[in-house]
């Protein structure tokens, strides 16, 4: 089967204010990688996320939901470690690249960022 998938591959980029996003793939990794460029598609990457980093140290994982803030400066993620369908939600400063000291656990990979950043709704 793996020789009929390509490994190493890119989504198609999407604008959302100055940033274009996307994910790539790599070679024999299992997960995606979430990244951004600023202005432009030939700008120098920054890595948002890596799921195989995330999901190195454990037997199961799923990521539930991935949202930058409005401003930017904030990536919410869920992840799921026990197969349970429970998330537990985490906020990254982008800008920091500092994980907050802030998680929900025990929560559905629904989400969704207030127009005002840094204010956020979600269902447990």
């Amino acid at each position: 089967m793996l020789a009929r998938i390509q490994e190493t591959d890119l989504s198609v980029p999407y604008r959302k204010g100055d940033f274009y996003y996307y994910s790539r793939t790599e070679e024999g990794k299992a997960y995606p990688i979430y990244c951004r460029k600023q202005g432009s598609l030939d700008a120098s990457e920054e890595v948002l996320l890596d799921q195989n980093q995330l999901a190195a140290e454990h037997e199961f994982f799923e990521l539930g939901l991935l949202q930058v803030s409005p401003d930017h400066q904030l990536l919410a993620y869920s992840v799921d470690t026990s197969g349970s369908e429970r998330y537990t939600l985490f906020f990254l400063n982008l800008e920091t690249r500092e994980l907050s000291a802030e998680s929900i656990a025990e929560t559905s990979p629904s989400f969704a960022w207030a127009t005002i950043a840094r204010r956020y709704f979600t269902r447990r």
